[in-house]
């Protein structure tokens, strides 16, 4: 299959209300549609409301239209999606994002996204796992007093 960068759409057909869609861009196009829609089948899209339109219409109100075929240059694809973005109306697209569409810069996180960060970050530490992993000492080698009498 050829590699093809550019901007796509993914809309979801939503029966008597106006078709809604997904506007993205990659460098290959073809492999990108296919990650998302393994996220969309598993469940686990990163984009909530998308997800949900899916689950709700399911895989066959669902279409994939390449919009623009360009240069993969990550400058170039980025203006090509702003501007295909800022000419839709924005109540019939899905993108989290409607400006600076690569960028999380100015996006506010969640209380949720801070709760599971800060969890990541101060969890607690489970030391049972380095300690099972601790090595035998090597053969030929005569261990310390100490630690001959920590042996069980």
């Amino acid at each position: 299959m050829k590699k093809q960068a550019g901007i796509y759409r993914i809309t979801i057909a939503r029966g008597d209300l106006p078709p809604k869609n997904y506007i993205g861009q990659s460098i290959f196009m073809n492999q990108r549609i296919r990650v998302h829609l393994r996220d969309l089948r598993g469940g686990k899209h990163y984009n909530i409301h998308f997800q949900r339109a899916f689950d709700k219409y399911g895989e066959h109100a669902v279409t994939f239209s390449p919009i623009i075929v360009c240069e993969p240059k990550k400058e170039i694809l980025q203006m090509y999606e702003q501007a295909v973005v800022d000419s839709m109306d924005p109540d019939l697209i899905f993108n989290i994002r409607l400006e600076c569409v690569v960028s999380n810069l100015g996006i506010p996180a969640s209380e949720e996204q801070k709760t599971k960060v800060s969890a990541a970050i101060t969890g607690p530490k489970d030391h049972s796992i380095r300690e099972s992993a601790s090595r035998p000492p090597k053969p030929g080698k005569e261990l310390q007093k100490d630690a001959r009498d920590a042996l069980p």
